[in-house]
């Protein structure tokens, strides 16, 4: 079994706490949004716009995937004393989606393009940020007697302390890393504008579904955790407009033949 016996707080300044996590988070932005500005660029975005959106990304998406905590906490534990390390993915993911449709709609950007720019660059923001995940302890899973069982061992870590459980971070982490190949691999397939960003957000969310069966910190709501029937909320939109920017495309291409 694994072993983590690593101090999730690295510093603390009064009541202010940096921890892995904030770390992570940081490193994550450092590499994804390097990714995006290449990427768009070479789509022709100009240098403005590819600031803001930058900008819109991370104020956004870092106020949405916290309110999202303390929302799913409001309602399950009806309390916020229970909020600690870590961000909500499903509200970052949704945080940053709907200011960039604003955004485009005011300047006249295609949305869709800005999708298939932007959405596997949250995938890789998300493959780097789960490292620390794993190293915090957040995102815990359920007691676990396989010999992929992970321990977490340092008292400040908010998972089960002295107790095998699922190692679900990493499950996250391989789940992120296998969508991103899948995507690189598959993206110049996607020659309609939208379908590139619509089928990495099924993706995602189709992995992300199955892991949270085994998550030790999200107790069900009907059946299904909050986070799960976001997935399912998610994958089902993503789905139907991937559908309809596929039908969309052929009916064009009867009309223009």
């Amino acid at each position: 079994m694994i072993e983590i016996n690593t101090n999730p707080i690295i510093l603390t300044i009064g009541s202010f706490k940096i921890g892995w996590g904030f770390i992570m988070a940081v490193v994550a932005a450092i590499v994804a949004l390097p990714v995006f500005v290449t990427i768009a660029r070479r789509f022709g975005i100009q240098k403005v716009h590819i600031v803001w959106l930058c900008f819109l990304t991370v104020i956004s998406g870092y106020i949405g995937a916290i309110l999202f905590l303390v929302t799913e906490n409001l309602i399950v534990y009806h309390s916020i004393d229970t909020v600690n390390f870590g961000l909500r993915a499903d509200g970052f993911f949704i945080a940053v989606t709907i200011p960039t449709l604003i955004y485009a709609k005011i300047t006249k950007l295609s949305f869709w393009q800005l999708l298939d720019i932007g959405a596997p660059c949250l995938i890789l923001y998300m493959v780097v940020y789960r490292i620390g995940c794993v190293l915090v302890g957040c995102c815990y899973g359920l007691p676990l007697d396989q010999p992929w069982a992970v321990i977490y061992n340092n008292p400040n870590s908010p998972a089960p302390l002295g107790t095998p459980i699922h190692p679900t971070q990493l499950y996250h982490l391989i789940w992120n890393v296998i969508a991103l190949v899948i995507i690189w691999i598959l993206r110049k397939r996607f020659k309609v504008p939208g379908t590139l960003g619509l089928f990495a957000w099924v993706l995602y969310f189709l992995g992300d579904f199955p892991i949270r069966f085994v998550r030790g910190n999200e107790p069900p709501v009907l059946g299904l955790s909050l986070s799960q029937i976001t997935d399912l909320i998610a994958i089902s939109a993503a789905a139907y407009l991937l559908v309809l920017r596929f039908k969309s495309a052929v009916q064009r291409e009867d009309i223009d033949s």
